[in-house]
């Protein structure tokens, strides 16, 4: 009678951690932070793009955009990702993988910010507005095995749309 309690006290307690550590999980956004979108850094946006492409992450793909990406896109799905990668592997080894280095952000002025948004509502046909953006510059690199290509990043923002940080084109150019 005493083991089966024991070990009823031992099941209990195994059960009640594991679900407070899926909630604070489910809470916080886990380890990858691509849920955290209140505090998220440039670095933060760039790698969950590069986990979406090169580990088909749907989720970090489908939090890295403003909801008007999507409402005319459409959100990010496996099979589309998986494709994705399977292109990229072709062109550039087995062993593809993405980097980038951020060397320059620089806050949008207001002029700036405005153009923005009223080229981001007119080409997306949403009433939504970044409350602030940066625009930044560095390269990125897609190499594997087989190739490599650096290119600039000039043309990316990110912005502020109510408390929460998304990527975006720069539209205000």
């Amino acid at each position: 009678m005493k083991k089966k309690k024991l070990v009823w006290i031992i099941t209990s307690v195994v059960l009640l951690i594991a679900v407070i550590v899926l909630l604070i999980l489910l809470l916080t956004g886990g380890s990858n932070g691509y849920k955290d979108k209140k505090n998220r850094t440039v670095n933060d946006l760039m790698d969950a793009y590069v986990r979406t492409i090169v580990k088909t992450d749907v989720d970090a793909g489908n939090s890295i955009f403003p909801k008007y990406y999507y409402d005319q896109r459409g959100e990010f799905t496996k099979e589309k990702l998986d494709s994705n990668l399977e292109r990229s592997k072709k062109e550039y080894g087995d062993d593809f993988n993405i980097t980038y280095e951020i060397t320059k952000t620089t806050k949008m002025t207001d002029e700036e910010l405005k153009t923005q948004n009223n080229n981001i509502k007119d080409m997306f046909n949403t009433k939504e507005e970044a409350s602030e953006c940066y625009k930044y510059e560095g390269t990125i690199t897609f190499k594997g095995s087989k190739d490599q290509d650096t290119d600039p990043i000039s043309t990316m923002v990110y912005c502020k749309y109510g408390e929460e940080w998304y990527l975006s084109s720069n539209y205000s150019s």
